[in-house]
């Protein structure tokens, strides 16, 4: 573990965000992105001994070794590559084992290296952009958009929160087809004709009650 201890302080996960900058071209972002996994933007680069060979996404899916070498991949990517092919990946060593072994029984868990991949901070990802002119890899972060930089085990609590995460009106099942960021919402609300329909009807119901 002490290759991925030496890789976690390379990163420097504790360093504060940086400033907010005029020009949003000088805050380059660097995206890790696979099937599994989908896309994540880092503050800094990913040391590559986070990467999972098999996806290019930074291991944080169940990270295991496998038993007979040691390389690291997510659990999702291993397994079915061992079942169709017992060697390792990486470096085409024999996984081991019997071949009646079930291929879970060839790995083991890696605890320390997914605690350490939840800390990688990384940006919202309604915060950052593509470069005009860029690659599908080429992003920066966004003039006018969510600025928060979160450790990667704890965006998706994030997200439930941000003020630009995309929402619908709670009328949406009475036709409303309001969307919008979640800061908009309550402005929204206070106009939406749905809305006041739905209240006038539950106050009708109430004084009927009465």
């Amino acid at each position: 573990q002490a290759a991925f201890q030496q890789a976690a302080a390379q990163l420097e996960l504790a360093a504060p965000t940086p400033p907010a900058q005029a020009d949003a071209e000088a805050t380059p972002v660097f995206v890790a992105q696979s099937a599994a996994h989908g896309r994540h933007f880092y503050v800094s680069k990913p040391s590559e001994e986070f990467l999972c060979p098999l996806c290019l996404e930074a291991v944080a899916e169940q990270p295991v070794a496998l038993r007979a070498c040691g390389h690291i991949f997510c659990r999702g990517c291993l397994l079915p590559a061992l079942a169709a092919d017992r060697r390792c990946p990486t470096c085409r060593a024999a996984a081991g084992g019997a071949a009646t072994d079930a291929v879970d029984t060839l790995v083991t868990p890696q605890h320390t290296v997914a605690s350490l991949i939840d800390e990688l901070r990384v940006r919202c990802p309604h915060g950052v952009v593509q470069h005009p002119g860029g690659g599908a890899d080429d992003w920066i972060v966004a003039a006018d958009g969510c600025d928060a930089v979160v450790p990667r085990g704890q965006l998706a609590a994030h997200t439930v929160t941000c003020p630009f995460e995309p929402v619908g009106c709670a009328q949406a099942g009475h036709s409303c087809g309001w969307r919008g960021a979640r800061r908009g919402l309550a402005e929204h609300v206070d106009s939406c004709w749905y809305e006041r329909r739905h209240r006038g009807q539950r106050a009708a119901g109430e004084a009927r009650q009465v």
